[in-house]
């Protein structure tokens, strides 16, 4: 993983990119990814029987823009529907992302009092969940992987335009066989 480095001292409150807004395509991705992002998942739970379609925002905040590499701090928030019951839930989640130019870290905040912002969040606090690199000419796609024993997380993202990318993950192993989440994101207006 890139260096987590230090936290920095003050969290910027906009999500908005300053200046410029970087290509998500070619340029610097803690610039690109800045600000408010339409987010749909559709997940399938083979295991479980479920299937369920997330609808919400994700947030990406630069919390250290001068710094390299760059802190991105991540949220997403919406609703979870549930297919076969109907059943709806408020579901969120933050990670932190280190990004150095095209290639990045990202971190789980697992734990629910370092998730009010960036500053509040030690390193000892944050668990690694992937790697990726798009740093090589032309890249519009990265493949990696995430350990969760017993199960083996496989992933892709996939940059569609400088306003839309996926994410997907397959998982495999006795847990959650066959478990397939694909996420679209969408910039949103304004963001």
């Amino acid at each position: 993983p890139l260096p987590l480095g230090r936290p920095p001292r003050a969290f910027m409150a906009s999500s908005a990119a300053e200046g410029p807004r970087a290509s998500l395509l070619d340029g610097p991705l803690a610039q690109a990814l800045a600000g408010r992002w339409d987010l749909r998942k559709d997940i399938d739970y083979q295991t479980a029987g479920g299937v369920a379609t997330f609808e919400g925002h994700a947030d990406f905040v630069v919390v250290s823009a001068d710094a390299s590499p760059a802190r991105v701090w991540y949220r997403e928030e919406g609703q979870l529907r549930m297919a076969s019951s109907g059943g709806v839930a408020e579901a969120h989640r933050a990670l932190l992302f280190v990004l150095d130019g095209r290639r990045g870290d990202a971190y789980f905040v697992d734990d629910p009092s370092h998730a009010a912002g960036p500053c509040d969040v030690p390193a000892e606090a944050l668990r690694h969940f992937f790697a990726f690199d798009l740093s090589a000419e032309g890249a519009r796609e990265a493949a990696f992987d995430h350990w969760c024993p017993p199960d083996a997380y496989s992933g892709r993202m996939a940059l569609l335009g400088d306003a839309s990318w996926r994410l997907e993950w397959l998982v495999q192993g006795p847990s959650k066989p066959g478990c397939t989440t694909h996420a679209s994101y969408t910039r949103a207006r304004g963001g």
